[in-house]
């Protein structure tokens, strides 16, 4: 889902951006701290939608740039719990289960248990399969399919990564707490510094830390838990 967030940020403006407009040398500087970059609970911001009003220019003592106030709207994309959308299948891991990209959004997850059931991993096609009919029908790489949203996570990025792998590997199982409307709405927030610190073994599943999802996310500002189980997702080909 696509909208407008209103924000208010103090700007240092360069001496070398002191010749172009005011306004251009503004949202120059908007663009660079903000466009393509995740806003905790608000998603990713994809532009500035407009610059509201530039407050007085500050120079303090011993520095060359400038310090404005600068009121503006950015254009934010933010998938929402029940939303359904179009993704690409990048990776499928046995035990877990496939990961995807949506081109906006890199880091999105689909269970084992919220695959099309009943379904199996395949050394044959080396990646799960759902049985349909006594039939064998691969879910496939680099193929696109819909999803629908089970949540969205945003990171703290001051906390510990792989914490946010193990808290999401959770939600996937399950959990007893019920999230409550606002958590639903707003997406949930982690800060992995308030949490115990916990070793695990990980498990080596062939790929390159550059190749690996897992790897991935230990760095994902923002991730996404989808799920397939349900008729008219997954690949459209299926319900032809």
């Amino acid at each position: 889902m696509y909208y407008i967030v209103e924000m208010e940020d103090v700007f240092k403006i360069p001496p070398t951006k002191f010749a172009l407009h005011r306004g251009d040398s503004c949202e120059s500087e908007i663009n660079s701290m903000y466009v393509d970059k995740i806003l905790p609970y608000k998603g990713l911001s994809i532009g500035l939608e407009h610059l509201h009003s530039i407050g007085d220019e500050i120079i303090p003592h011993g520095e060359g740039g400038s310090h404005t106030k600068l009121s503006f709207s950015l254009l934010v994309y933010k998938p929402v719990v029940g939303e359904v959308f179009k993704a690409c299948i990048t990776h499928s891991i046995k035990d877990k289960g496939v990961y995807l990209t949506s081109g906006l959004i890199h880091n999105i997850f689909v269970s084992v248990t919220h695959l099309p059931q009943p379904c199996h991993w395949s050394d044959e096609y080396k990646g799960f399969v759902w049985e349909v009919s006594g039939n064998d029908v691969p879910i496939e790489p680099d193929v696109d399919v819909l999803v629908k949203v089970a949540d969205v996570i945003f990171r703290d990025p001051s906390s510990k990564p792989p914490t946010l792998m193990k808290d999401m590997l959770q939600k996937v199982k399950g959990s007893k707490e019920e999230p409550t409307e606002d958590k639903k709405a707003e997406g949930h927030y982690i800060n992995e510094d308030s949490e115990e610190e916990e070793e695990e073994e990980e498990e080596d599943d062939g790929l390159s830390s550059l190749d690996n999802p897992i790897e991935r996310w230990r760095d994902a500002p923002i991730a996404i838990i989808a799920r397939m189980d349900t008729p008219g997702l997954g690949d459209q080909t299926w319900w032809v």
